[in-house]
């Protein structure tokens, strides 16, 4: 069995030598990182000895590991093995998705054939985007996408900051930024640019709105993941035609 435990993801004190300048950097000029643990674990039906495990993670677009791809020449099944890793944010892209995938191959002792398993979880949101206090680029936002909770305006929307509390919650300045105004939350990409996310003062309609076109897709695709234990509309058409320009 493969897993990844994230344990935080934020903004590093600690200097982290970057000679091409393409770590991403938080407010304080801190590398933007999420440390975790990726345990391996084998069924405790399963008698044998494993031998010869391979594990390679497949990142998204804008993340970078030190070291992508894990070899144990044996693996007993006594205990589990915890490996600490990080993944660090990239400053020069968009991001496109927050999903993760490690692959695994292995073999048991007194057989020849390898076998397969594999994992997918999605990477903490804060390595992708952060809040900011005084978003630049959201009054000017171009492109908007609104997304509708099922019952309109009777519907309860959940605010901003409780959307996103589990994501920011272990970096109480960027929570404190959340708080300010419960109906409108704006995001730094690692680039530079910002995506705005705002609560209809009647509730039940989000809208994600940016000034590049690039901006609105991962902001939405996050707050539909977030949203999805309710019944979403989406009444207008996407803005896609910029895609064939």
């Amino acid at each position: 069995n493969i897993r990844v435990q994230f344990m935080d993801c934020g903004e590093r004190s600690e200097y982290v030598e970057d000679q091409e300048n393409l770590i991403a950097r938080g407010i304080n000029g801190g590398a933007i990182e999420a440390k975790a643990r990726l345990i391996l674990s084998v069924n405790q039906a399963q008698e044998k000895t494993i031998k010869n495990v391979n594990v390679s993670f497949e990142l998204p677009i804008g993340i970078k590991m030190d070291q992508t791809i894990f070899t144990y020449p044996v693996f007993k099944n006594d205990t589990p093995l915890i490996v600490p890793i990080s993944f660090r944010a990239l400053n020069n892209v968009f991001p496109l998705s927050r999903n993760l995938s490690i692959n695994g191959t292995y073999q048991v002792t007194g057989t020849a054939a390898s076998r397969v398993t594999s994992e997918q979880c999605e990477l903490p949101i804060g390595l992708f985007a952060i809040p900011t206090a005084s978003p630049k680029q959201i009054k000017e936002a171009q492109y908007k996408v609104t997304l509708t909770l099922s019952g309109g305006k009777d519907q309860q929307a959940p605010t901003l900051p409780v959307l996103f509390k589990e994501a920011f919650e272990k970096n109480p300045q960027y929570q404190e930024i959340l708080n300010t105004n419960p109906n409108l939350a704006a995001f730094r990409y690692n680039n530079g640019f910002e995506f705005g996310i705002l609560l209809g003062k009647t509730g039940g309609k989000y809208r994600v709105q940016s000034s590049k076109f690039e901006g609105i897709w991962f902001g939405l695709s996050t707050l539909y993941q977030l949203i999805s234990k309710y019944q979403i509309t989406c009444e207008e058409a996407p803005p896609i035609t910029e895609l064939h320009q």
